[in-house]
């Protein structure tokens, strides 16, 4: 009975560190996350935000944008990674 109990318990823990890890871990967090660029500012954005709706919206990923030397938009908070 008590090896039944520590495996229980063992299990209990190792579910909780995988749940953790896991709502830590944001889709957004990954480099090809698709985020959109914008006019002659060097900001790039996410699909929902308002400064996109001027102009014509281009799509491009997280690490690219970065790599031109975007930065994320201040109003939408996109993902940095």
């Amino acid at each position: 009975m008590r090896n039944f109990l520590t495996r229980a318990v063992w299990t209990i823990i190792l579910a909780a560190v995988i749940w953790v890890i896991a709502a830590e871990t944001r889709i957004d967090a990954f480099p090809f996350t698709t985020v959109y660029i914008n006019g002659p500012k060097r900001f790039y954005h996410r699909v929902s935000c308002v400064m996109l709706k001027r102009g014509h919206p281009k799509a491009i990923s997280v690490a690219n944008a970065k790599k031109r030397g975007y930065n994320p938009c201040l109003r939408c908070q996109p993902p940095e990674w």
